[in-house]
């Protein structure tokens, strides 16, 4: 499965070689929303295909099985003319996807048969994916007001709790759990949103979900989190995608993130590009604390799935120091999942 495919340039760079590599077909490509640090790999993998098939008279070098994109809601209607830039780009790259999706017969968001929204639950060889968010009646609202907002509007590109950013508010968050293991990745959704989409699942007891991986939202973004999303949804592994840009991680958000767990459990934080100011923050979080720092061209997380009720170790390493198999969480330098 892969979840978003990173910004312009990430196809050739990194995605396409990873895709070779694991030569094999992916069950599901997800699109969690259209900016552009998300579908631009995606695209470049779905032309691929594309010239291939339509241009070259051959298979798919790629075989896509399904495609998971709430584009649909967004692009029904034309852009109005007073949309800005962002919007604009946004718009045009949303209708490659779904004219890709078209040519490749990969529309319909199979098995879900519609959008993806909070609660939409679907099995999918041997994994349980519950969609967290965005709730229907919220894709339905920011479709429209996506489309209407004037060029000085900060709800086109703002960044929150307070990200305001219409792409960002329709953003598909999914729960994967299989072998007893479960993984969260949110996107750029909203921490709130989030937590009302966990309690719409039935996924978070007494207001509390604890999930093996959490992908941050939003590239740490504080926008977009608070202490109480920490409090609320913990994991043994937490993983940053970002390469500082825009200040991503946030400080505040890397404090938020340590602070909400006992000095004394031991998890591990994921960066999966050296940033200088987390380095420095997280170096001062660790004092007194079981807290594992990660900092790397990428993150590849390996679970060992869990049979019973005992729990297996983590590897986090190339090789294997004892038998059975596992469950891989790859997380790129640039947002491919």
């Amino acid at each position: 499965m892969l979840i978003d495919g990173g910004p312009a340039g990430t196809w050739e760079r990194v995605l396409r070689p990873r895709l070779n590599a694991l030569g094999r077909p992916l069950e599901a490509v997800c699109v969690t929303h259209l900016d552009a640090d998300h579908i631009a790999g995606v695209l470049g993998l779905l032309a691929t295909n594309v010239r291939a098939v339509k241009d070259d008279g051959l298979a798919p070098p790629f075989e896509v099985r399904r495609l998971w994109f709430n584009g649909l809601d967004l692009l029904r209607a034309p852009l109005l003319s007073t949309a800005d830039a962002v919007a604009a780009a946004s718009y045009a790259q949303g209708r490659d996807l779904m004219t890709h999706a078209r040519q490749l017969r990969l529309e319909g968001n199979a098995p879900f048969g519609g959008p993806l929204t909070a609660g939409k639950q679907a099995e999918l060889d041997g994994l349980t994916v519950t969609v967290v968010t965005p709730h229907e009646k919220a894709l339905h609202r920011l479709a429209g007001a996506w489309r209407a907002k004037l060029p000085e509007d900060p709800a086109v590109t703002g960044a929150g709790f307070t990200d305001q950013s219409i792409p960002n508010l329709s953003s598909i968050t999914l729960y994967l759990a299989g072998h007893g293991r479960t993984v969260l990745l949110t996107g750029d959704a909203r921490g709130d949103d989030i937590l009302e989409g966990l309690s719409i699942a039935g996924l978070s007891a007494s207001g509390k979900t604890h999930v093996d991986v959490l992908k941050l939202p939003h590239h740490g973004s504080a926008n977009n989190v608070a202490e109480e999303f920490f409090a609320a949804v913990q994991a043994d592994h937490y993983v940053i995608s970002a390469d500082g840009t825009h200040g991503h991680p946030s400080r505040d958000t890397l404090r938020w993130l340590v602070e909400s767990r006992p000095s004394d459990a031991g998890f591990t934080v994921h960066v999966t590009n050296p940033i200088s100011h987390v380095h420095d923050t997280l170096a001062d979080l660790q004092r007194g604390r079981r807290l594992e720092v990660s900092i790397g061209r990428g993150a590849v997380i390996e679970l060992a799935t869990r049979p019973g009720p005992d729990r297996l170790p983590d590897r986090t390493a190339d090789h294997a120091p004892y038998g059975g198999s596992y469950g891989r969480v790859d997380i790129g330098q640039t947002g491919a999942e």
